[in-house]
């Protein structure tokens, strides 16, 4: 198993807490920095072309790409224990709130398109803080609020935190 990755990227972190949390050690971890460019060269967009991490390679075949089905992808391979909950109610609620996170906080933090928000519109960073409120109002209390991280988690669904612990651990986006 070999894990593209960069330390300063939430999706990866979030892929990162699912391996450990199933207790899986990719055999190579290769950085990609982003803040260096490199997710542009010909090397790394052979593997994806999107240009995008987190990526795995897990044996033959292409790279797998986007947290929440690279997750997904391990908890099918190794399913124990398990990051979803068991009940089909539990498990659209969780993909619902990880879809959250995903698809509408985490678009708004990442650099290229901050990046292209400031070079193509011109916007500055309060501007762009502003719009990221507007996007996303509700969001869970801030880490060292008085609110407990279990009580947190389980305000979302239910008590256990796994799947809900790899994508709410950075859902706030401030």
């Amino acid at each position: 198993m070999k894990l593209f990755s960069f330390w300063r990227s939430l999706a990866t972190y979030r892929v990162r807490i699912a391996l450990n949390l199933k207790g899986l050690v990719p055999d190579e971890i290769i950085d990609v920095n982003l803040v260096k460019g490199e997710q542009r060269k010909a090397e790394f967009r052979s593997v994806n072309p999107m240009m995008a991490i987190p990526a795995l390679v897990d044996g033959d075949g292409p790279a797998m790409f986007e947290s929440l089905a690279i997750i997904e992808y391990l908890d099918e391979t190794h399913p124990n224990p398990p990051l979803l909950p068991r009940d089909p109610r539990g498990r659209a609620r969780v993909r619902g709130l990880a879809q959250i996170v995903a698809c509408d906080s985490h678009p708004l933090i990442v650099p290229r398109v901050r990046e292209y928000l400031e070079h193509e519109f011109k916007l500055d960073e309060a501007t762009q803080l502003r719009s990221r409120t507007f996007v996303s109002p509700a969001r869970p209390p801030a880490p060292g609020s008085s609110t407990s991280t279990r009580r947190r988690f389980r305000i979302f669904h239910g008590s256990q935190t796994r799947w809900r612990q790899s994508m709410l651990s950075h859902a706030r986006i401030r």
